[in-house]
């Protein structure tokens, strides 16, 4: 009994100690490590109050702010890790140092509407006149490919589901299907980062040889390129939901051995600039925006391919890897990310007389985004 007492006067004393450094310690407005910004102290009412809002704020708050946040993460991840658990609530524990992103199974409804966006979006640049071939090249996550780096007895949902309901639905020819290619890849080459759910270079390219040969394009050989790592010292999202300490990832470029252009410019910063990798996001933790400054609503980028060819590309951050690659067979791209425009893209692309159109979305992005909607015109 007096052990528990003792127990408890002390559980109480380190959380009256914790809040009164809470209290002393500056707000934080950004976490990198986590690269989001944080809540703040919520705006006060009584109708907030009654409705609930003001709770939930104080609690978003309470949890952003909380002192030594990033320590306690570390150590709730390795107390799991001890107890043999697979996950840590967010990601799970693979083998040879993968971390994999720890998501629910899709709604159905949400991928039936997603789908059904496209193919109206699809229709939509029909009636305005464009005939460009409409694709979708869906990213499959990290989990489904490298099953083999799973935590013993762990089933994820299937993701053929999706590309089933894509071809399904959509015209023939429609789906660009990379699995084949990926799973034949995937005991030569690092296809993912170990700390972060995004493909690497290497993924991009392997990406990139399928895209071309699903469009009769003829792709760049390796040999064609100058493979360059430009930073040893990545650890991406998976690694911010855990802070196991691990080795960093390795990230490349293909730069071709032959001379080539470009000009890109941004719906927020019209430039323009003359490369697709931006150096100075390598000094911070969010070093994946190093390919094409992360997301833009638009991106713009007319090169020396000099074929006259312009392409539409809708896509989530796993497109902008893979942009440089891309551009060696398109004289013009607009790539558009819809979490961050309202641009009618149907109307735009019928306006430049688009060559091809291109969704390039992760899975776990595409069967969950609500801003496809915006396609719904």
């Amino acid at each position: 009994m007096k052990r528990s007492i003792v127990t408890t006067v002390v559980f109480l004393i380190l959380l009256g100690g914790l809040s009164v450094v809470n209290l002393f310690t500056p707000d934080r407005e950004f976490s990198e490590n986590e690269n989001k910004y944080l809540a703040t102290f919520p705006e006060f009412s009584f109708q907030r109050l009654a409705s609930g809002a003001f709770t939930k704020g104080f609690e978003d708050y309470i949890t952003d702010q909380f002192v030594a946040r990033d320590q306690f993460v570390a150590i709730k991840t390795a107390t799991d890790l001890a107890m043999g658990k697979k996950d840590n609530g967010k990601v799970y524990f693979g083998k040879d140092g993968y971390l994999f992103q720890k998501t629910d199974k899709w709604s159905d409804s949400q991928l039936t509407r997603n789908v059904s966006a496209v193919q109206m979006f699809t229709d939509a640049l029909r009636e305005k006149g464009c005939n460009a071939p409409v694709q979708i090249l869906p990213v499959p996550s990290s989990g489904e490919i490298l099953k083999d780096k799973l935590p013993d007895f762990l089933v994820l949902p299937d993701e053929g589901e999706v590309f089933d309901k894509l071809s399904s639905t959509l015209a023939p020819g429609s789906v660009i299907d990379i699995r084949p290619s990926f799973l034949a890849a995937k005991d030569s080459e690092q296809l993912y980062y170990r700390s972060d759910h995004h493909w690497t270079a290497d993924g991009a390219y392997v990406a990139y040889v399928a895209f071309c040969q699903a469009k009769g394009l003829e792709p760049y050989g390796k040999d064609q390129f100058t493979i360059e790592t430009v930073s040893d010292s990545f650890l991406g999202t998976s690694h911010s939901k855990s802070l196991l300490p691990m080795t960093p990832d390795v990230m490349k470029r293909y730069v071709p051995n032959f001379t080539f252009t470009v000009s890109v410019s941004f719906d927020d910063d019209p430039g323009p600039y003359s490369s697709l990798y931006f150096d100075e996001a390598l000094k911070t933790k969010d070093k994946y925006v190093y390919y094409v400054d992360g997301n833009h609503g638009l991106t713009s980028v007319h090169t020396s391919a000099g074929n006259g060819k312009t392409l539409v590309l809708l896509k989530d951050s796993f497109g902008n890897s893979m942009l440089p690659l891309l551009c060696l067979h398109y004289e013009n791209i607009y790539m558009f990310d819809l979490r961050y425009t309202a641009e009618d893209v149907a109307q735009f692309a019928a306006d430049k007389q688009a060559d091809d159109v291109l969704f390039l979305y992760g899975i776990d992005t595409f069967t969950t985004d609500l801003n496809l909607a915006k396609l719904m015109r």
